[in-house]
């Protein structure tokens, strides 16, 4: 061929175009493998990707199936198992939980010796005591242990001494009598309730607050996460005064191991002997302002559950709202009859609007001017006697019928009320209001 080429005039160093022909064409077609290859890698790149969510996809919905299902599975275990009415109980247990002996847990079991129901984490009993010259005294506690502990319902009381200022007062009537029992006494009591529990059937992240003996329901909370989902992000946090107040460290202190779970113990006046980043991580008082810290993102993301002392509760109440954490995120239940409202729905309750109070069978009107936190302390101010229980919305004992008028309710009761009955213990008048009293 090269010879041809001369012949015909052609410079050799033409004809090497002519020699490359093969070689481009190899080059051409391995660009076109390449591009192949690359194209077909790229398209088992995206499949494996889709896998991989696809299977994290069907692993969040298994999670939220299981957690769907502990729920149903509590909720069955519960209402097959409640009861109405009273129920009686044994106390089998009594175990002092604080150095200052003032917080006691009573571990009780049905005498029936039938199966005991479950419970919401955060619920509580009603106790219909038998204390001396108080007869029927109703209380009601929340229960501190975890709901899937099948065996017993524990209760943790702490006595309340008289108030410091008022040493005349008398102590807490309820709390001093039951740390007056002994193992082996019989209580009459109702099945748990409450709507301040945790919500189960969610995974997402959580802050639990507890103030002094206000652990108890938050306490439970956590357990019942340790227990059934320890991944799920959960803060905790505890403040008391000082260690003598301190109870289950052993039991916090083993929760730390899970790196999910944050606890966070917090002492307002240290004892000498009290050890930091031993016996607790801050000196200080549970804040918004220590949580925001601790947290470092926006409190949006996290659903909040508290219980606590009243200026402790209105405090946070307040600065989460001002945080904008939102409404529906906020759940809370002030111990005693302490009654927390946002300053704006207080402002809106008491708006210096007068309406008249028929107490029908007391045969006396009364003039409502907006100075009192609910119906009760109003007529008992003015020489009324109306029954009462806990003080609080929970127990039921003051529910009086309405003759005609309607009430309004600072914070929703935990007790079910039919239409036509008011609890008085945490209600106002809306107007006017006739009452079978």
């Amino acid at each position: 061929m090269i010879e041809n080429l001369a012949l015909f005039g052609i410079p050799l160093a033409n004809a090497t175009p002519f020699l490359s022909f093969p070689v481009l064409g190899m080059a051409i077609l391995s660009c076109i493998l390449i591009y192949l290859a690359v194209l077909l890698i790229g398209q088992l790149r995206q499949i494996a990707a889709l896998e991989h969510l696809q299977k994290i996809e069907l692993k969040n919905l298994v999670e939220r199936s299981e957690l769907r299902l502990k729920a149903i599975n509590l909720e069955l275990i519960s209402e097959r198992g409640a009861w109405r009415g009273l129920r009686k109980f044994e106390i089998q247990k009594k175990v002092i939980e604080d150095t200052a002996r003032s917080i006691c847990s009573f571990y009780l079991v049905p005498h029936d010796g039938k199966p005991l129901p479950s419970f919401r984490p955060g619920q509580f009993l009603t106790f219909h005591l038998d204390i001396p010259n108080n007869p029927d005294t109703v209380r009601c506690y929340s229960l501190s242990n975890d709901p899937n502990d099948s065996e017993a319902y524990r209760v943790s009381i702490k006595k309340i001494p008289a108030p410091k200022d008022k040493p005349d007062l008398s102590p807490g009537l309820s709390s001093n009598y039951f740390h007056s029992l002994s193992e082996g006494t019989f209580l009459d009591i109702e099945a748990p309730a409450g709507d301040f529990y945790l919500d189960i059937e969610k995974d997402n992240p959580v802050v639990l607050i507890g103030g002094g003996i206000g652990l108890t329901p938050v306490y439970s909370m956590l357990s019942y996460i340790i227990g059934t989902n320890p991944d799920r992000e959960t803060w905790f946090f505890y403040g008391v005064r000082n260690g003598d107040e301190h109870i289950w460290k052993e039991e916090l202190n083993q929760f730390r191991s899970h790196p999910n779970i944050h606890i966070i113990i917090c002492y307002s006046n240290p004892n000498e002997t009290d050890k930091y980043e031993i016996d607790y991580d801050v000196k200080g008082r549970v804040s918004v302002s220590l949580i925001k810290e601790k947290l470092l993102i926006n409190g949006n993301n996290y659903e909040f559950y508290l219980c606590g002392p009243p200026p402790m509760m209105k405090s946070i109440i307040s600065d989460l709202d001002n945080w904008a954490v939102p409404t529906e995120h906020v759940h809370y239940e002030a111990f005693g009859s302490a009654s927390i409202v946002k300053e704006e729905q207080a402002t809106h309750l008491a708006n210096n609007e007068t309406y008249e109070i028929e107490f029908v069978r007391s045969g006396k009107t009364l003039l409502w001017d907006g100075g009192d936190k609910n119906i009760w302390n109003f007529a008992q101010k003015h020489g009324l006697i109306l029954p009462k229980g806990c003080g609080a919305g929970n127990c039921g004992q003051c529910k009086t019928a309405i003759r005609a008028g309607n009430v309004q309710y600072p914070k929703k009761p935990s007790k079910r009320i039919e239409q036509g009955s008011c609890l008085t213990c945490c209600s106002v008048p809306k107007g006017d209001l006739k009452l079978d009293a």
